[in-house]
């Protein structure tokens, strides 16, 4: 008879059987050598190429992604934060201990770094950096610093810090 020489798929590519290549594994997946077939990258996980050998990369901080075989993170969104590298999911500034109702965040954050409109941010703070706008202050932007706040009409102060 025949004698037929096989060789083991490299990682990252995969061949089923009677096949006579390997074929690269699709973004979002990723096999080990001599696979028969390419594994899904698991929630908080990604493969942004083809022929991604071994583990999917962990989301990094600042994304998530919630769902199986993703070749790219999502952003968190405004207002949220993801802390770590692989979350599965985004925080809610507002809704988080560490925080509260008066901080909100950038796209992409990992930290809530930010406070809503009718707070500023004061640096000076060890924590609960975000403290209530004072009277004469306007309220119609998040993201103000002590040194940044835009004042109503009529109203004055001597030092921006």
């Amino acid at each position: 008879g025949l004698a037929i020489n096989c060789t083991a798929c490299t990682a990252g590519t995969f061949s089923g059987s009677s096949s006579s290549e390997c074929t690269d594994c699709d973004a979002g997946k990723s096999s080990s050598a001599g696979a028969s077939g390419c594994d899904s990258c698991s929630a908080g996980t990604f493969a942004d190429e083809t022929g991604t050998a071994g583990n999917c990369k962990n989301c990094t901080k600042g994304t998530y992604v919630d769902f199986a075989g993703a070749s790219r993170c999502i952003e968190a969104r405004e207002g949220y934060f993801c802390p770590t590298v692989g979350m599965l999911v985004e925080l809610k500034c507002s809704s988080e201990d560490d925080y509260g109702p008066e901080y909100t965040s950038g796209k992409g954050s990992a930290i809530c770094d930010m406070c809503v409109e009718k707070s500023y941010w004061d640096p000076n703070k060890e924590k609960h950096n975000c403290v209530e706008k004072p009277e004469g202050v306007k309220t119609d932007k998040a993201g103000t610093t002590l040194a940044s706040m835009k004042l109503e009409k009529g109203w004055f102060r001597f030092k921006a810090t």
